[in-house]
């Protein structure tokens, strides 16, 4: 939901929103609609784009961490941030701090 209250203030800085699941296509679809998500979702159900940023299976739970990444149109990683822990969160806040910085 705060990126959802935030995004207009992100896309202000000349950035996009854009989230990444590897869950079941049908709940996330559900979830993403009933949500009215102002962003693009992609879906990579194979897991290589997590992999590729070495976010998978961190706890050894063969899931995704949580993370945020700010890549610039060059595709170079600018800033990033990854949960902690299960109970961890990315603030809106912190990335448009983050794209200040940039």
């Amino acid at each position: 939901m705060e990126l959802q209250n935030n995004y207009e203030q992100i896309a202000g800085q000349n950035a996009e929103v854009v989230a990444l699941s590897t869950d079941n296509l049908e709940g996330a679809k559900w979830a993403i609609d009933s949500l009215g998500v102002p962003f693009q979702v992609l879906y990579d159900v194979s897991t290589e784009v997590p992999k590729a940023y070495e976010v998978w299976n961190l706890y050894g739970d063969n899931l995704a961490t949580g993370s945020a990444f700010l890549i610039d149109t060059n595709g170079i990683v600018r800033w990033s941030q990854v949960y902690s822990g299960i109970y961890d969160l990315i603030t809106a806040d912190a990335i448009i701090e983050a794209l200040k910085t940039l």
